[in-house]
């Protein structure tokens, strides 16, 4: 009897411990992107910008996960687009459009290196649900309008991997940037997006 009261006594401690470790955060993001898309779109995109919010359960001190919603915008080099029939460039001010989109919900694994200070550097990996689309294209040609519609959005799988430094602001706010790989698959062919994000976290 009294070993089983023990057992429980150290069961209960236990899972008292680990709650009181657990801890919840969230917060906005904001930044930008280079991105390796196949051929022949990787004639008309290269860098984006983007913003998003996270979620964040903090399990015990160095080991957390992320929930990631995020979006992307690649704007269209436009001075590639087009000639006119008499084989001259469409002026870029006539070409409106075609800006390729990505909004993506991802959970990353976190994992933080202990350090004795605000600072805490760490690893990532994650995959998730990424959402791309290109805006339709309309182009203005001697006066007349001539819209090229680019089709409907595509969900694919993704993952990523990267690293992160976090700096601890007061006990309820810290801030990170982070860089990542992501690689994104679809049908016959993968993109490759290289984010820099900067943000911020409000502990509860």
């Amino acid at each position: 009897m009294r070993k089983a009261l023990v057992v429980l006594l150290a069961v209960g401690c236990l899972a008292a411990t680990a709650h009181a470790q657990v801890k919840f955060g969230a917060g906005p993001h904001l930044g930008f992107a280079f991105s390796s898309f196949p051929k022949p779109a990787d004639q008309y995109y290269g860098f984006g910008f983007g913003f998003g919010a996270q979620g964040e359960v903090e399990f015990i001190k160095y080991v957390s996960m992320r929930l990631n919603f995020d979006y992307l915008v690649f704007s269209a080099d436009k001075a590639k687009f087009g000639y006119t029939g008499g084989g001259q460039p469409i002026p870029t001010s006539d070409i409106s459009g075609g800006n390729a989109k990505s909004v993506s919900i991802t959970v990353t694994g976190l994992g933080k290196i202990p350090t004795a200070s605000s600072f805490t550097p760490y690893g990532m990996f994650g995959f998730g649900l990424y959402i791309g689309s290109v805006s339709d294209i309309s182009v203005t040609y001697q006066g007349k309008e001539y819209p090229f519609p680019t089709g409907d959005s595509k969900t694919n799988f993704g993952i990523h991997f990267g690293v992160r430094s976090e700096f601890k602001v007061s006990h309820a706010i810290s801030v990170f940037g982070d860089f990542k790989f992501v690689l994104v698959f679809s049908e016959g062919s993968s993109t490759s997006v290289f984010p820099f994000t900067f943000g911020m976290n409000y502990w509860f």
